[in-house]
């Protein structure tokens, strides 16, 4: 993976340029995402902001600011209205500053997108490749996902592939934000039409964990299809992806394949991202459940559940979620409402500690292989924590199985 990685740091931000300005804008130097050393660095950066907006206030102009501009993530403010006085505004708020030439910012999301023109778009940077606008389908409010990119186009029909799959559950589909179409532009790229579902993302706390738990373990049923049926490929390609670990990621990976084997659970309906940040809640009613980018027929809705505490909880406690899965496999779980809630799900699945211990290991080689999939490159402070200091923790509990 490593020797084909692919800088896509600007990915989301040239295609956010690109539907205001509806032509290819060469994204600034000083546009990165760091933050600046010194309070000098902060003006000189401000400044250059400022310039560009001088320089180009002109004809047909479109200001953009917003955190997005400087940290690649984020919502994107734009105007092509009082430029000036609105890029003063965004300057003295310390944010930066891109102009650039062109029709109407609302002109090209609508050729583009093909939303409605009222209310006005909104944009946002969903990740490094991809970029949301919210606005009107047909009169319905609906959330666009457009990339151009190889890694924005396959993710965000991974995206549109798992809306079908959630909604092919009965029991979840009013959940699942409907699939409106799914459109290929003219200059290239690709557009995904989607409900928008009335909801907040809400803060965390247990009885909202129990609420999304009981709906996720009481819902569904076993599909016609054996779980994780390609699992050693899976692992195989992993494996070969991550190079610098693959003697160990194949030897683990031959032992995670003959527990699976000796089980011979079902597949199920699984969403592959379930945590607290996929869930809207109106009050403390569940409303939507979104990202269905990892979605399969296959899946084992125990591992779902896993991944739904860990996974909350470590954004919670705004720690890596590598910390808790080491947790599991050493039997140190330190939080009690966390490690009540594991054995409870346990129980009402009716797996052992072991089996636990391994479907949390299957948890593990998702995380690796949703980066090796979408050909992501991750950060070393990522890969530090999620493989270098969890391979010893793993083989302390598989040298004592």
């Amino acid at each position: 993976m490593e020797d084909q990685a692919v800088d896509h740091s600007s990915c989301g931000l040239s295609s956010a340029c690109y539907l205001l300005a509806g032509e290819e804008i060469p994204i600034p130097r000083w546009i990165e995402p760091l933050r600046p050393r010194s309070y000098l660095d902060g003006l000189l950066r401000l400044g250059k902001s400022f310039g560009n907006v001088l320089w180009k206030a002109r004809g047909d102009v479109t200001a953009i600011s917003g955190q997005g501009v400087k940290y690649q993530n984020g919502g994107i403010e734009y105007s092509s209205e009082q430029i000036l006085g609105r890029s003063l505004l965004w300057i003295a708020h310390r944010q930066p500053v891109l102009s650039v030439t062109g029709d109407t910012p609302i002109a090209n999301i609508v050729a583009t997108c093909g939303c409605d023109v009222d209310p006005r778009p909104l944009l946002q940077l969903s990740s490094h490749c991809s970029v949301l606008a919210f606005a009107n389908w047909k009169g319905a409010p609906a959330v666009f996902q457009f990339g151009r990119c190889d890694r924005a186009i396959a993710e965000i029909r991974r995206k549109a592939r798992g809306l079908e799959i959630g909604a092919s559950d009965l029991s979840l589909r009013a959940l699942v934000p409907r699939s409106l179409a799914l459109l290929t532009p003219e200059h290239g790229g690709v557009v995904a039409v989607e409900e928008k579902k009335v909801g907040v993302v809400a803060k965390f706390c247990w009885d909202r964990m129990d609420a999304i738990l009981e709906v996720w373990c009481s819902s569904g049923g076993p599909t016609q299809e054996p779980a994780r049926a390609n699992l050693g490929e899976e692992l195989d390609r992993i494996s070969k992806s991550l190079q610098a670990y693959s003697p160990f990621l194949r030897e683990t990976g031959e032992k995670l394949l003959r527990w699976h084997a000796g089980r011979k659970f079902s597949g199920e309906v699984t969403h592959g991202d379930l945590w607290l940040g996929n869930v809207l809640f109106e009050g403390e009613r569940i409303s939507a459940v979104l990202d269905w980018e990892w979605a399969r027929t296959d899946g084992l809705r125990l591992v779902d559940s896993i991944h739904l505490l860990l996974m909350s909880y470590s954004e919670f406690r705004n720690a890596p979620i590598g910390e808790f899965l080491r947790q599991v496999w050493s039997d140190s779980v330190e939080e009690s409402e966390l490690s009540s809630r594991l054995r409870a799900i346990q129980s009402r699945y009716g797996v052992e500690d072991e089996d636990m211990k391994f479907l949390t290991l299957l948890l593990w080689f998702d995380y690796l292989g949703q980066n090796v999939f979408s050909g992501r490159v991750p950060r070393a402070a990522w890969t530090q924590n999620m493989i270098a200091h969890t391979i010893p923790v793993i083989e302390r509990w598989l040298s004592r199985h």
